[in-house]
């Protein structure tokens, strides 16, 4: 999963309009360098937890890594992911037990430190227990309800047949935090996913939301792979020709391959960001048109559709001139699926 490098090359309207995902707070990072010119991060969330007693949790979710050679990323994910080479390790058994798997028991009240170890790299994370409901976690009853029922949408991954309901159950979590955190920000301080920061400790009121948010993470990176229009998954997919009339708002995009459901679905989840996403087979989403002679971009709405290679675009305040040439654009100047296809109206 190349988490890192798809926060940077996502385009600034795709992160304004893609579900929120959580970003990542590294309190360690480690480098193992080889004669090889490989390296190895490992990124994790916090360093001293609060919890309550009974909970549990995947200490592997709390964290990424990623793998570099010669600076370009060849491997990354969640620990929690790795079949092996990874190491959990209690310093107090009797407080809190973790599998070699990195799951979390939290037995009684007390104190432990938990190791976590991959390729080398230790994270040490302290976590304080108390009593059940020490932390008013009931609070957030609804929201680890939500949360829950993401983990069991999901299932054992993301198909063509849950998606769409993964894409709803995500964005139905999603909006109950942003309630959760309207409503308790101005008494306990910054609300993350699935904690309340108090002073430099984290209170992990909802255990639920570390799984929650990990697959709303691979939910996000599913569409940006598939999303044929925007991102890397585009190399392939071309435009080649553009057809307008003169004094008219629209246009029609040919492109070398109709779009299949998978595209479909990821334009629709990276735009449309509602839970009202539907398997309609229908997408929409931006494109830009620039007139040559001015240098001036115009924003127009595209509308595709599943198994067709035809996409009509209705701008939104420009009439095309007969006498001009135009460039289409995902982006303002982008040189991804569009390639900057010039076309006249005619």
């Amino acid at each position: 999963m190349k988490q890192w490098k798809t926060r940077l090359a996502i385009c600034l309207c795709l992160l304004l309009a893609a579900p929120t995902v959580i970003s990542a707070l590294p309190v360690n990072k480690l480098e193992a360098e080889a004669a090889s010119g490989t390296s190895t991060n490992v990124y994790g969330y916090y360093t001293d937890i609060q919890v309550e007693q009974g909970m549990t949790f995947n200490m592997g979710d709390l964290f990424q890594y990623s793998q570099y050679k010669n600076n370009k990323e060849i491997k990354g994910g969640y620990l929690s992911d790795l079949s092996s080479g990874v190491s959990y390790k209690s310093s107090n058994k009797n407080v809190i037990t973790v599998s070699s798997k990195g799951d979390i028991t939290v037995k009684k009240t007390g104190k432990a430190v938990i190791t976590t170890k991959y390729k080398g790299i230790p994270v040490s994370t302290t976590i304080t227990a108390v009593k059940k409901n020490g932390l008013k976690s009931n609070k957030y009853s609804s929201l680890r309800s939500k949360a829950k029922n993401v983990a069991k949408v999901y299932g054992n991954g993301i198909t063509s047949k849950n998606r769409y309901k993964l894409a709803q159950a995500v964005m139905t979590c999603q909006n109950a935090r942003w309630a959760v955190t309207g409503e308790y920000i101005s008494q306990t301080g910054f609300v993350s996913y699935y904690s309340v920061q108090t002073g430099s400790a984290h209170r992990l009121v909802a255990p639920e939301m570390i799984k929650a948010a990990k697959i709303s993470s691979k939910l996000s990176e599913y569409a940006y792979n598939n999303n044929p229009v925007g991102t890397k998954a585009s190399k392939n997919f071309k435009i080649t020709s553009v057809t307008a009339k003169k004094n008219r708002e629209t246009l029609t995009i040919k492109t070398n391959k109709k779009l299949n459901d998978t595209q479909v679905f990821a334009i629709k989840y990276i735009y449309i960001n509602d839970t009202y996403l539907q398997n309609d087979k229908k997408a929409v989403f931006n494109v830009y048109v620039k007139d040559t002679k001015t240098g001036h971009y115009y924003r127009g709405t595209a509308y595709a559709k599943q198994g067709s290679n035809q996409i009509s675009v209705r701008m939104d305040y420009l009439k095309l001139k007969s006498n001009t040439k135009y460039q289409v654009y995902y982006m303002v100047n982008d040189k991804g699926w569009a390639q900057g296809k010039t076309f006249t109206a005619k």
